[in-house]
């Protein structure tokens, strides 16, 4: 061993490098203080592979690259982060026999650690190498290709419509290309920015660029000629001080070890990239499309080097006093939430929110005329559930509202009342209301259907970094994503739309009524963030007010004098689990709350259709509008288009063959989690069947009730039409489903009243008691046991299901192919009604196998039909119709 008074000549062959089953042993001596850096490399290299063949609807579409510039980075960032692992490793492997006092040798045998002086340590680097050896070299260049190979064949395979094989691979061989020169470049800033460190062979890559013409690698008197600078300071202070950080020189001078204050270095060039990025896309642009740029496989990259960087540095300090770094880190991160929550902001408003049937009032619902001969002109007022699933979900939801608003121009805005949107399904519908909001500089619908389809992903994986792993602002996830759609929906100038705005054109008739639900995952109760109030106002005082309460279960922001922004609601309705997180409401400016102590959650936790909520506004409407003659309520019957996101419309359940053994162990270990999870599914479609299957069974009895009404009195009162007596609540034409018609005869024939189809076809009155009027000018209780109203209205649910090739992913980013299966979808649905076809238009209400666009257009009119808008004003008065007759 060298006194480190003479100079010690580099020379390969004088001494013999150790056997390579002893540097395995040593190698593992020392990695448990590097396991993280282990592990990091790790999933760098089954990533790929777990999200393309063991998760593929959930991870794969992450491994999607839409340009030339997504892929120079994610190759770059791939490269780097697997350079920062080795050189992790390298640091621990060459100063872990100075920080750890035991040694473990491969028979097991423990021994005590001598300890080294610099020229013993330099003379022990020597059997290393100038840098890094040809091998590690080589595992450097080719770890991240395997990778970058499938994540180019399935980009190829199903994302060719983004990104040609020239700008895949070109990107790819570049950004290896920048990776290699910024390594280089680091390795020079290395040498000025950090001279006072100890250089040692082997750790960094292209240290043999710097040392052919000094001694620095070889002589402890060469190193303590160096300069001290700013590496010397954070030694003398205790920062970069101890065993396996610092040695002193000949000169008596602590020195920072060659490895550690690099990778410093490194990790604060990663976070300054970091946090500028997150000041552009969170506080000067939030929003935009900044982070984009980066593709996904990029950003976890990056999460990973920083991460890695961070838990290997704690290991390294920690292990050597045997304390958990585990629980340091679990310490820590809880002590991040004592002074940290998830937020949404949320305001106060003074005016009163009109309400749904405020807003139903106000509809002028064109007529069209029906395919059934018996029935006359009727308004159609349309409900729509958009339920939740994802991107997925968003894509569908818009590509069904836009292309019915195309199929219908005249007819289909004009009549839609409400919808009802939940997850996924809220920023389709969220892009829709806002496309249709401005009639004069309104977004195009093939823009509203690519605004739907756009990729969250990225902004979501960004926030995770620069918030969850970097608690560098207090903006999350989901703010990530509300930022994002916020930003899309004033890139045409605009400002952003609140619920409040919306509200007032529904106040007008000349927007739908919005709900996007959400769920209290406190209190598992769903929250309406609706455009207006959900009850009417004259019914909110007194008893009638806690019937509301119980029979919703529900929290109605806009009752309450509340408003916030569109993306806000959205966001929340659309927090998919651990996506985005969990939050609450924001307290005012004096700190009082202005919510009630919720946590809102994904609105598919309650309801993941938005069936629950469109039956309760159906219900109610039919309580208030069948009291109403008909030319003095603003519709006839009411049509729920129940939007499918997966095609699972089906009254019996369809069971999969057997799993094997890999079915079993997944049952065996997390199988209560599926059947919670799948319990809840199935639960909720039959609940919200059920419902709707009451709903219908309702209104049928209402109409054969009053078709028996209609037909008896019918008869007992041609003889005073005859003689010309006036009834005294006057003639009025019916409209009856055909098949309430049809029970209601076999109702009547049962008890042995003859009754016939021509009978209906005959001019009518009835006569109803003064007192029964009376009795009914009250405040009705919008409850369903409120009983028949007098006028019935028709009510049908069609369900619009999508039949597309592939499986829907369950991520929040889509792949060219797939963007194309929703067209696909509609052509298939319009394909299926052109071709349809019923030998009388009497089986049209009893017909099960209907198209679901043919069930539509029967009550909509034939598609780019011209009807003529039909008000309460417009429509002929009673004495009128009495005249023509």
């Amino acid at each position: 061993m060298s006194t480190g008074g003479e100079l010690i000549p580099y020379d390969p062959k004088s001494k013999k490098p150790l056997p390579w089953w002893k540097q395995l042993g040593e190698f593992f001596n020392v990695s448990g203080t590097c396991r993280f850096s282990i592990f990091g490399l790790f999933l760098m290299v089954t990533i790929v592979p777990i999200s393309r063949y063991a998760l593929p609807l959930l991870l794969e579409n992450g491994l999607l690259i839409d340009n030339f510039s997504q892929a120079i980075l994610a190759s770059f960032s791939w490269y780097v982060t697997a350079a920062l692992l080795i050189l992790q490793i390298r640091a621990a492997w060459v100063h872990g026999g100075e920080r750890f006092s035991c040694w473990t040798e491969l028979n097991g045998e423990v021994k005590l650690r001598k300890p080294r002086d610099l020229a013993g340590l330099m003379e022990d680097s020597q059997r290393r190498g100038m840098g890094w050896p040809a091998w590690l070299y080589l595992t450097w260049v080719l770890l991240p290709m395997p990778s970058l190979s499938m994540v180019a064949d399935l980009n190829l395979r199903v994302n060719n419509g983004f990104i040609t094989v020239e700008s895949l691979y070109g990107g790819f061989v570049l950004g290896g290309i920048l990776a290699t020169l910024s390594l280089i470049l680091l390795s020079f800033l290395r040498k000025y920015f950090l001279p006072g460190v100890i250089p040692l062979r082997g750790i960094f890559p292209f240290e043999s660029m710097h040392h052919h013409h000094d001694h620095l690698l070889d002589n402890p008197e060469e190193v303590a000629k160096l300069p001290r600078g700013f590496a010397v300071l954070l030694a003398k202070i205790g920062l970069v001080r101890g065993p396996g950080y610092s040695m002193t020189d000949p000169s008596g001078t602590e020195r920072p070890l060659a490895g550690h204050l690099e990778l410093a270095l490194l990790l604060g060039l990663l976070l300054s990239t970091t946090f500028v990025l997150g000041i552009f896309e969170h506080i000067l642009f939030p929003g935009s499309n900044i982070t984009k740029a980066i593709p996904t496989i990029g950003h976890f990259a990056l999460m990973v080097a920083i991460l890695t960087t961070i838990a290997s540095g704690i290991a390294f300090w920690l292990d050597r006093f045997r304390f958990s770094t585990l629980l340091a880190a679990s310490i820590f991160g809880l002590s991040l939430f004592v002074v940290r929550d998830y937020e949404f902001r949320v305001e106060k408003v003074i005016e009163t929110a009109p309400s749904l049937v405020d807003a139903m009032e106000a509809k002028k619902i064109p007529a069209v005329n029906s395919r059934n001969p018996r029935q006359p002109s009727q308004r159609t007022l349309i409900v729509v559930t958009a339920p939740g699933g994802g991107i997925h979900a968003a894509a569908w939801s818009a590509e069904v509202l836009t292309r019915l608003d195309q199929r219908w121009p005249e007819t289909f805005r004009k009549s839609l009342g409400m919808i009802s949107a939940v997850s996924g399904g809220s920023v389709g519908t969220m892009y829709y209301v806002d496309g249709i909001s401005d009639p004069e500089g309104g977004v195009p619908l093939e823009e509203v259907r690519r605004r739907a389809q756009q990729s969250t992903l990225e902004p979501i994986f960004f926030a995770t970094t620069f918030h969850d792993v970097l608690p560098l602002t207090p903006l999350d996830r989901g703010t990530a994503a509300e930022h994002f759609w916020d930003f899309t929906l004033r890139s045409t100038g605009r400002p952003s739309p609140k619920l409040s705005s919306w509200g007032h054109q529904a106040a007008k008739g000349e927007l739908p009524v919005v709900v996007f639900n959400a769920t209290d995952v406190k209190s598992g109760r769903r929250v309406l963030l609706g455009s207006t109030a959900h009850w009417e106002h004259g019914d909110h005082s007194s008893e009638v007010a806690h019937e509301h309460q119980e029979a919703c279960a529900a929290f109605d922001l806009r009752e309450h004098h509340l408003d916030m922004k569109v993306a806000t609601a959205v966001r929340l309705s659309a927090s998919f689990p651990y996506v985005t997180p969990i939050s609450r409401p924001s307290n005012d400016e004096d700190g009082r709350p202005l919510m009630p102590s919720v946590r809102m959650g994904d609105g598919a936790y309650a309801d993941n259709d938005g069936i629950m909520t469109a039956l309760e506004s159906i219900s109610q409407l039919i309580d208030k509008f069948s009291r109403q003659k008909p030319e003095e309520r603003p519709f006839d019957r009411i049509l729920l288009i129940n939007i499918d996101n997966y095609g699972t419309e089906a009254t019996n359940a369809i069971f999969d063959e057997s799993g094997g053994q890999l079915e079993a162990l997944s049952y065996a270990t997390i199988g209560p989690l599926l059947g919670l999870s799948n319990v809840r599914g199935a639960s909720q479609a039959e609940r919200g069947k059920l419902e709707v299957s009451f709903l219908e069974d309702r209104t049928m009895t209402e109409q054969e009730v009053m078709w028996v009404l209609h037909h008896l009195s019918g008869r007992a009162n041609r003889g005073l039409q005859d003689s010309g007596a006036e009834a005294s609540l006057g003639s009025e034409d019916f409209q009856f489903n055909s098949q309430a018609r049809r029970k209601a005869m076999n109702r009547l024939q049962q008890m042995g009243i003859n009754a016939d189809e021509s009978d209906e076809t005959t001019t009518v009155s009835r006569t109803v008691p003064d007192h029964a009027i009376a009795e009914q000018s009250g405040p009705i209780r919008p409850r369903r046991s409120s009983g028949p109203g007098l006028y019935p209205i028709q009510f049908k649910v069609v369900t619009v299901p999508y039949h597309g090739h592939n499986d829907p992913p369950l991520s929040w980013k889509l792949s060219s192919e797939q963007m194309k299966t929703y067209e696909q979808a509609w052509n298939q649905l319009t394909a299926e009604a052109d071709a349809w076809s019923t030998g009388s238009s009497q089986d049209i209400d009893e017909s099960e196998d209907i198209p679901p666009l043919q069930a539509i257009e029967n009550w909509l009119g034939p598609p780019e039909g011209k009807t003529s808008p039909q008000s309460i004003a417009d429509r002929p008065s009673r004495e009128e119709r009495n005249y023509q007759r």
